[in-house]
């Protein structure tokens, strides 16, 4: 079991890195979020300083990117904002993904509870994603843990439709019905025979929802309902009211 495991492993890896384009983009993802990580090292500036004098100035040696309309350093701001809009962009695309893959399995394994799901997903989807989630923003207050879990709300029923669909087509094949026959519990053969073979689109909907989530999240700042206006993120603009340090 450990052999196999490991061979699909690296056979999943072998296949991911076979399109160049993958291995680059997979290559400036990972120089995006080192530096961003390191942006209480790197960053030339205090991201919250504003010095009156450098109001909109150009870039230069002492403004890499330029200064903003409240004279902070748009460098610094941009390395700091990484660190907030990649957590919630990860941490919108993992609590989505389990709750999503919570509904999707039970909804297409168990037959009498397919209906009653399916209905609130898609009642669920026929809602834009913005106005979605400013309910439970606005009811949670803003905050960076708020954003995430509203919108791992609205980005669940999307990862819980494939699920669905999937198992739906898995359950009824010969090796899952060989599984079954020889006694495999119902959790085993959900968890080892239905996950396993569709964890590809569930992963390629994750990538999507990552995006998602920092785009929705910048709109939902916009809108002064998103995280701390304090905090920088790749969504700030100039309007936001900057913090007095």
């Amino acid at each position: 079991m450990i052999a196999d495991s490991t061979a699909d492993t690296a056979c999943f890896w072998e296949l991911l890195f076979a399109r160049r384009n993958v291995l680059v983009a997979l290559i400036l993802f990972l120089v995006i979020a080192v530096l961003c990580l390191l942006a209480p090292l790197i960053a030339p500036a205090d991201p919250f300083k504003m010095a009156e004098r450098a109001r909109l100035a150009e870039p230069g040696a002492l403004y890499w990117l330029g200064a903003d309309a409240f004279s902070r350093d748009v460098a610094s701001r941009l390395l700091y904002a990484g660190q907030a809009s990649l957590t919630i962009g990860l941490g919108v695309a993992t609590i989505s993904s389990v709750i999503g893959i919570a509904i999707g399995l039970v909804a297409g394994f168990f037959r009498r509870l397919d209906a009653p799901m399916s209905r609130l997903i898609d009642a669920m989807m026929a809602f834009p994603d913005i106005l979605l989630a400013i309910a439970p923003v606005s009811i949670l207050s803003g905050s960076m843990v708020n954003v995430m879990i509203a919108l791992s709300i609205v980005y669940a029923p999307r990862i819980a439709r494939i699920v669905r669909a999937s198992t739906l087509v898995i359950r009824k094949l010969p090796y899952v019905e060989a599984a079954r026959a020889l006694g495999s519990s119902t959790w085993a053969i959900m968890t080892t025979h239905v996950l396993r073979n569709i964890m590809s689109p569930i992963i390629v909907q994750a990538t999507f929802i990552f995006a998602y989530a920092m785009l929705a999240e910048a709109g939902l700042s916009f809108l002064s309902v998103g995280v701390n206006p304090a905090t920088p993120t790749w969504g700030d603009h100039d309007q936001r009211r900057p913090s007095i340090h």
